[in-house]
C-alpha cells in the first residue's frame, strides 16, 4: 500500500506539471501570439490543401499534387536552419519588413508565376520570418 504522503506528493506533482504546461497562457501577449499563430497555421494548411486540389482539378494528375507538396516544403527543409541563423544576426524589424515585402511582391505577381514555382518561392522567403519569430 502507498503511504498517504506519497499519494499527496504524486497529486501535487501532477498539479504542478499541469500548471507548468499552460503557464505562459496567463499572459495576454502570449495568448494573443498563440491564438494568432494558430489561426495563421490553419490558413497556411488550408491554402496548401486548396492549391493541391486546384492542381489536381486543373490537371487531373496526382503527380502534380506531389510536386506541389515537394516544392512547398523543400525550401523550408533545406533553408530553414540557415535562414534562422541569418535572421538571428539581423535586426528583427528589418528581417520582418523584408520578408513581408517579398511575400507581398510574390502575392501581387503570383498569377504570372507557375504555381509550383510561386509556392516554392514563398517558402524560400518565409523561413527567415518564421524562424525569427520563434
Amino acid at each position: 500500500m502507498s503511504s498517504p504522503d506519497a499519494v499527496v506528493a504524486a497529486e501535487t506533482a501532477t498539479e504542478l506539471s499541469r500548471a507548468g504546461t499552460f503557464r505562459s497562457l496567463r499572459h495576454r501577449s502570449a495568448r494573443l501570439f498563440f491564438f494568432g499563430l494558430f489561426v495563421s497555421m490553419v490558413g497556411t494548411w488550408l491554402q496548401f490543401t486548396a492549391t493541391s486540389f486546384l492542381l489536381y482539378d486543373l490537371t487531373g494528375r496526382a503527380t502534380d499534387m506531389g510536386l506541389n507538396a515537394m516544392f512547398q516544403f523543400l525550401p523550408m527543409l533545406f533553408l530553414g536552419a540557415w535562414a534562422g541563423g541569418f535572421a538571428d544576426r539581423r535586426d528583427r524589424r528589418v528581417v520582418t519588413l523584408c520578408t513581408q515585402a517579398s511575400l507581398a511582391v510574390l502575392g501581387a505577381t503570383g498569377p504570372h508565376w507557375p504555381r509550383h514555382l510561386a509556392g516554392g518561392l514563398c517558402n524560400v522567403v518565409s523561413p527567415g520570418h518564421y524562424e525569427r519569430d520563434r
